[in-house]
């Protein structure tokens, strides 16, 4: 039996999804692309996660809006989602879906940063999140592409203390991208699916 992994800190991602039904198209090209297969969740009505080995990765499913341009919503833990939403209001924010129960998992909301970036925010009640072992499939990487990273950095860090150790902020307009390690015979590079969701792949790596 695996050793418990240790709580996340605030401000480390622990989620990314695509939002609307679950389309068996855009689900068989990342069975492809990423090697996943995929469950279903039983506590939330149509609700899809792909899966690297035995361990959940991402998800398809939830609202439909906001949808960022890449098409993934990538989610931050927060211990107190509450204070987590005053603080980032303060700091500039406005809140764009509000404070949503998923099931016996967690509850979540969505805000748009100060540079225009959908974030979701995420406390769980009992729940892994993406899996955090390195190996094909898994993420190797969370970005964020915006034209001012010093102030992405001011604005999480702020109120998520882990944030800046654990995103990568570089210069650029895209907002979030999640990098994945390739699976066997993939080549690196941007995958976009049927639907236009886009991620990376890399040959290797993997996130602790």
């Amino acid at each position: 039996m695996s050793a418990a992994l240790p709580a996340r800190e605030s401000g480390t991602p622990c989620w990314f999804e695509v939002g609307g039904p679950a389309d068996p198209a855009v689900l068989d090209f990342w069975s492809t692309a990423a090697g996943w297969r995929f469950d279903v969740n039983a506590q939330v009505s149509g609700y899809r996660r792909g899966l690297a080995g035995e361990r959940k990765v991402a998800g398809f499913g939830g609202p439909v809006d906001p949808r960022p341009p890449r098409g993934w919503r990538v989610y931050l833990h927060v211990d107190d989602l509450d204070r987590a939403l005053t603080a980032a209001v303060t700091g500039g924010a406005e809140v764009v879906h509000p404070e949503t129960a998923a099931g016996p998992d967690g509850r979540f909301a969505f805000l748009r940063d100060p540079a225009g970036v959908v974030t979701g925010l995420f406390q769980p009640y009992d729940d892994p999140g993406t899996a955090r072992e390195p190996g094909p499939g898994r993420v190797a990487a969370w970005r964020l592409e915006v034209a001012d990273p010093d102030a992405a950095h001011r604005f999480y860090g702020a109120f998520l203390p882990a944030f800046s150790d654990q995103v990568e902020v570089v210069r650029g307009e895209r907002g979030w991208t999640v990098v994945l390690a390739a699976p066997p015979g993939a080549l690196a590079g941007e995958v976009v699916d049927p639907a236009g969701n886009s991620l990376l792949l890399t040959v290797g790596g993997g996130t602790s």
